[in-house]
């Protein structure tokens, strides 16, 4: 019997991480799914307790798990697919590396998680600007507040050169409100999927349609 291939997927910003393992398992049936969301993104070791505990036949990473993916893709398996969908190789508009949030907006919203950690409103916000309907209901599941500062923290400070997606199945929507499409100039190979926001089902649709 043929063994059942793995897919570990790194989660995107607040994302958490048993919806989005219940999305990817939707698209891929025939994998077992592993979801993770970094608790603490810029470090390296961490990361490679991650890639070590789920060696895995794909990796995707979606928006900040992108970035993720990215920054810590020397410990990735040689052997292993990679794809990102809505990928950012800097989250901030000041870079113009296809970010389209401004310093001042990231840093607002840092300042009110670290002001107001019990505030979920900007979580809400920002699930609705996802196209991520159900946004209400993924607050109970989302990780803890210093976390979710990581995170921020991680999207204000590192970037990525755009040839670090080289080797990486690439997918962005075509009204994605984070991101550009001028990503294509630093990702040549990068796909736009037509009618699509920055909610992951059409992304993950069509990088799965690559193993029909």
């Amino acid at each position: 019997m043929e063994k059942t291939k793995k897919i570990t997927a790194i989660c995107g910003w607040a994302v958490p991480s048993d919806w989005f393992e219940e999305t990817v398992q939707s698209f891929f049936p025939k994998f077992t799914v592993k979801a993770v969301y970094p608790n603490a993104p810029r470090d390296s070791n961490e990361a490679k307790k991650i890639f070590y505990e789920t060696a895995s036949d794909i990796y995707i990473g979606y928006s900040m798990g992108s970035l993720w993916l990215l920054h810590h893709r020397e410990w990735i398996p040689d052997k292993a697919i990679k794809a990102i969908i809505a990928p950012i190789l800097s989250f901030v508009r000041e870079d113009k590396r296809g970010g389209k949030t401004s310093s001042v907006q990231l840093l607002y919203l840092l300042k009110t998680l670290q002001r107001k950690p019990e505030e979920s409103e900007p979580i809400i916000k920002f699930f609705a600007q996802c196209n991520l309907s159900n946004g209400k209901n993924l607050l109970g599941n989302i990780p803890k507040n210093d976390i979710l500062i990581r995170g921020l923290e991680f999207l204000r400070d590192i970037k990525v050169e755009g040839n670090s997606t080289k080797g990486f199945l690439s997918f962005l929507g075509d009204n994605d409100p984070f991101l550009g499409t001028d990503l294509k100039d630093f990702i040549p190979h990068l796909e736009v999927v037509a009618d699509c926001d920055h909610a992951p089902n059409k992304m993950l649709k069509a990088l799965a349609d690559r193993f029909k």
